[in-house]
Order: structure tokens, then C-alpha cells, then sequence
């Protein structure tokens, strides 16, 4: 075996290791291109190994062998005519090959457009994970994996840096991180780069489909594949992708340490809280500072799963502020959720699961 095709697998399966109790059921979202093709292909190819190579194997070594079930799970977004159906019959095929169940699951006519205030991209994204999150549900599966890599990374932190996204902005993609309340999104390949991929995918001859909406540069992250990142490579003399993942690993380190802080302080004024609702103490919080309600705030959006793509610093700080400074007040924020502050009571709901 290839030095660098097999330190691709043993990354999938150490990671998977170190988050997924063996015998889970495990959701692959593959929508057909090179990346997430790697992904399935080396990841089916360690659960069918040979009897006499898994025996063959030390105790150590076994113990990063994936004996999980594995599901190929694609979501047809719909949005590129006769090209998604030919992708989802390809996934289909492809699943076939690697002895894996398929499912998929089709956005509904408008909800892409609909969903986001006219944001393709990020709508897109959100319907992705939901009917992936659905499928997780009706299969039984805890996690969903997907095949974001090194050079994603990179993109999600520039693209996070030009946004004024702030300090979780710079963290990039975790490892691991809740897709629902019973339901963890995993990314095994974040340490492997896109030449890794590619080798990958040319020494075992893999085919996959080409979405020509990859080299559309009016998409936001489509200009920073193509020109910005080149160009910051070519004139930098650095490896941006490692430069850019060694500040989202800064952030994550002092992330960590805000989270559990901030984390502390929502378990005091927590009242009560449902998939759809929370109920906090404006008494706990008082000698709290602003910055650190709104972080407080940052952390309960992450464990309710709640959007926050289109949750600006302004809304954030006037969040806050009204926390600290008003009596009552009531207020409608980006994904459907409604604050009511009503004295010693604060209450947020999602009035509309979309």
C-alpha cells in the first residue's frame, strides 16, 4: 500500500476511533465529488478487510479498525436540473460497489432560496445538515461524517477572517461538533490536505462527479479557492493552509478555556430548557460582564443547535445589553428565535423549526 494512501485511512480510522463506540451506526454524507468518493472509499475499505489481515493485526492496531455500520447518506439540493440526478444515481452505484446501504433525501422545491434571505451558499448548507440530521434519525445513526478537509479549513477561516466572524469564526471547523440533540457531525480528514486526496483517489482509479458550480467565482468561496488562496501561496513563500490551521487551533485552545467559563455561568442560570426553548435567571447574571453574557449566549445557541450564520456582533451586543440594562423587552433574531426579557426572567424560544 501507498505510504500516503494509507496514512489517509489511518487518519479516518484513528479519528472515528476516538469518537465512535464500535457497532455504531454511522451516517457517510457523500454527494458524489472527489472528496467525499475518498472518503467513503477508504472508509468501507477498513470494515471489509480480509478475516486473516484483521487477525493478523496487534492488539494497538485493533483497536483502529472500524467495526462500524456504515450508511451512505446524499442530499439532493435540486438546484442544478438533470446534473443532481445524475449525481444521485452515481452515489447510489457508488454505494452499491462498496456493499453500503443508500439513502437520500430531496430539498423541497424552494426551500433553498427561501430559507437564508437569498444566501445560496449558506442556505444550501443549512438544508444540507438538516436532511442529513433527519436521515441520522430515521436510520438510528449518531453521527454524520463528511469529508472536509485541510484546504476546507483554510477557505472556512479566511472566509470567517473577511467576514468578521471573531474569535469562534477563527477556530474553523472542529473535529466534532452536535448536528442535533442526539446527533454529532464528525470530520476525520480536517488533517489532510487535498494533494493527499487527490493521490488517494488517482492510485485506487476512483471516478466522481465534477459540480460545475465549484468554479462559479461568484460564489464568495469559490473566489477564495481559486485566486486568494493561490495567490497568498505563491507570494507568501509560507504554506497558508498550515498557517491558517495553526491559528484556528490558538483559537479553539483559548476557545476552550472561554467556553467552560461561560459554560459554568449558563448551567447557574438555567431554568428550564427544551429543544426549542430555554429559560434563564437575569438575577445570576447580573454581576456577569457583557462580554462574558455574550459568549454565555455564543455557548447556548451551540447546544440548542440553534443557526447562527446570521447572527451579527450587533446582534449579539444589543442581545446583551438588553439583558443587562432592560426591564422588558422582546425581540425576534435571525433563525426564528424569539427573546421575551421579562424582569428576573429571560425566555428563548424557536417559534418556527425550518
Amino acid at each position: 500500500m501507498d505510504q500516503h494512501a494509507d496514512q489517509l485511512s489511518t487518519n479516518i480510522r484513528q479519528e472515528l476511533s476516538k469518537l465512535v463506540p464500535r457497532g455504531s451506526t454511522v451516517l457517510l454524507a457523500v454527494s458524489g465529488g472527489k472528496d467525499s468518493v475518498v472518503l467513503s472509499h477508504a472508509a468501507s475499505r477498513r470494515t471489509h478487510e480480509p478475516e486473516e489481515v484483521v487477525t493478523s493485526r496487534s492488539p494497538e492496531e485493533l483497536k483502529g479498525v472500524a467495526h462500524w455500520n456504515f450508511l451512505v447518506a446524499h442530499v439532493d439540493h435540486g438546484l442544478r436540473g438533470t446534473h443532481s440526478q445524475k449525481d444521485r444515481i452515481f452515489v447510489e452505484s457508488l454505494a452499491e460497489q462498496l456493499g453500503l446501504p443508500f439513502f437520500c433525501k430531496i430539498a423541497a422545491d424552494g426551500s433553498i432560496v427561501d430559507q437564508n434571505q437569498g444566501s445560496l451558499e449558506e442556505s444550501a448548507r443549512q438544508v444540507r445538515y438538516q436532511l442529513l440530521l433527519e436521515m441520522a434519525a430515521e436510520q438510528g445513526a449518531e453521527f454524520v461524517v463528511t469529508a472536509h478537509h485541510r484546504d476546507d479549513q483554510a477557505e472556512t477561516v479566511l472566509h470567517n477572517l473577511v467576514r468578521g466572524s471573531g474569535l469562534r469564526g477563527l477556530s474553523g471547523m472542529s473535529v466534532a461538533r452536535p448536528l442535533g440533540e442526539h446527533c454529532q457531525l464528525l470530520r476525520p480528514l480536517l488533517s489532510v490536505s487535498r494533494q493527499q486526496i487527490d493521490h488517494y483517489a488517482a492510485l485506487h482509479q476512483l471516478t466522481w462527479c465534477d459540480d460545475h458550480t465549484n468554479a462559479d467565482r461568484s460564489f464568495t468561496r469559490n473566489r477564495l479557492r481559486h485566486d486568494v488562496l493561490p495567490y497568498l501561496q505563491t507570494h507568501s513563500n509560507r504554506d497558508i493552509a498550515n498557517s491558517l490551521e495553526t491559528i484556528a487551533r490558538q483559537a479553539r485552545e483559548a476557545i476552550s478555556i472561554i467556553d467552560e467559563v461561560a459554560g459554568n455561568l449558563l448551567d447557574q442560570c438555567q431554568l428550564e430548557r427544551t429543544p426549542v426553548s430555554c429559560r434563564l435567571s437575569r438575577a445570576t447574571l447580573q454581576s456577569a460582564s457583557e462580554p462574558l453574557i455574550r459568549h454565555m449566549l455564543t455557548l447556548l445557541w451551540i447546544r440548542q443547535c440553534w443557526p447562527r450564520q446570521k447572527m451579527t456582533s450587533r446582534h449579539w451586543s444589543h442581545l446583551s445589553e438588553s439583558i443587562v440594562n432592560d426591564t422588558t423587552s422582546r425581540r425576534t433574531l435571525p433563525g426564528s428565535i424569539q427573546m421575551t426579557l421579562d424582569h428576573n426572567i429571560i425566555r428563548f424560544e424557536r417559534t418556527n423549526e425550518a
